[in-house]
């Protein structure tokens, strides 16, 4: 494999994990805000999930795949970075609230 279809790959990973960890600290920071207004029942199992264990997962497998990126072929790391991208596009369009 060329130096620079690895470097490519590379790329394309880590703007992913960048991208996941960006969400990871505002949930986290999000989360951190409902807890200090003391409202009753907020935060939920639900929005603790949803607002920091899915991002923090999702940047632990994106750092994972950057790790491995050198090993494995662009198209994997591309693949990969795709099904990512859904995920996120439906994490910000869930937690977004919707139309």
């Amino acid at each position: 494999m060329s130096r620079s279809r690895t470097a490519s790959s590379q790329i394309v990973a880590i703007c992913m994990a960048t991208m996941w960890l960006i969400i990871s600290v505002l949930g986290g920071v999000l989360y951190r805000s409902v807890i200090a207004q003391h409202v009753p029942g907020y935060p939920n199992s639900g929005q603790t999930r949803f607002y920091l264990v899915v991002p923090v997962v999702m940047t632990i497998l994106s750092w994972v795949l950057v790790l491995f990126s050198k090993r494995l072929t662009t198209f994997v790391v591309v693949l990969c970075a795709g099904i990512q991208l859904l995920a996120l596009l439906g994490w910000l369009f869930f937690g977004g609230g919707g139309v």
